[in-house]
């Protein structure tokens, strides 16, 4: 009865989370409106295509709601295990939505911070074994595969979300940065955001967060009117992040194969046996 509960759950929260919160704003208090008009001072906010990473990222959750529930998928261990931590993470995902139109900003921080927690929670029920990358994600195609890439995502943008959350209650706050510039206050957080990028990286051994960071920064050297000190920091970072996953990045396309080659390579080492002959 318990697993019923949580398939059905796991089905029809993501896409209410992800939607009702979206339709009952009101006029002027989209995301993006309010940051507009509030955070115009907040330099580390990306380009406004930046955000569009929501729609890959959204995808891949509703995947996961809806492969959980299909008895091909449903009775891998994966799946079950990731449909708590689906749960309780769509519901701070509303939950944010709503304390931000709100303008409760404060709370939007202490919110999003439970909801970085929640997607570490489900991307390691998901995509780890025992605490470690499940190898099974890592070799030949699958959906759970395919799945993991937006759920690292997910990770990753959060831990930039999270950053700039925090930059945002500070403006919000009146707060004057102990006598230093905003450009200045800018390249403190980006790199307080990428040292804590870094570690998620190597933490969870996940390209998509280092390729999410890169995806970041260089909108963040585009968005309009930046100093050039900021331009330049997110740039060099941004090249960093992109040094992080391009090598792992290519196995998940040279991987593919791997458990082939590889029962291909040790047949070929073994010794030929032939059967004696009768005679």
């Amino acid at each position: 009865m318990r697993s019923l509960l949580l398939k059905v759950l796991a089905l029809i929260i993501p896409p209410l989370a992800i939607t009702l919160p979206q339709l009952a704003a009101a006029p002027g208090r989209s995301v993006g409106a309010i940051s507009d008009r509030f955070f115009e001072e907040v330099l580390i906010i990306p380009a406004g295509y930046a955000f569009a990473v929501w729609g890959f990222i959204y995808a891949g959750i509703l995947a996961l709601a809806v492969a959980q529930i299909v008895p091909r998928f449903a009775r891998q261990e994966r799946y079950s295990r990731a449909r708590l931590p689906l749960i309780i993470n769509m519901l701070f995902n509303a939950a944010w939505l709503l304390v931000w139109q709100s303008l409760l900003f404060g709370w939007a921080l202490v919110v999003i911070v439970g909801q970085l927690a929640s997607a570490l929670w489900l991307y390691r029920a998901f995509a780890a074994q025992q605490g470690h990358p499940d190898p099974t994600l890592r070799e030949g195609w699958s959906l759970a595969r395919v799945i993991r890439w937006p759920l690292g995502t997910y990770c990753g943008w959060l831990t930039l979300a999270t950053v700039l959350n925090a930059s945002s209650v500070l403006v919000i706050a009146g707060w004057q940065g102990w006598g230093l510039s905003a450009a200045t206050w800018a390249v403190i957080m980006l790199l307080a955001a990428a040292v804590i990028g870094v570690a998620l990286r190597i933490g969870l051994d996940e390209p998509a967060v280092a390729l999410v960071f890169v995806w970041a920064l260089i909108a963040v050297v585009l968005a309009e009117g930046q100093p050039l000190s900021v331009q330049s920091v997110a740039g060099g970072l941004a090249l960093l992040f992109l040094g992080l996953a391009l090598p792992a990045a290519r196995g998940w396309i040279a991987g593919s194969d791997r458990p082939e080659r590889q029962h291909t390579e040790a047949s070929a080492s073994l010794p030929v046996v032939t059967e004696a002959d009768p005679a």
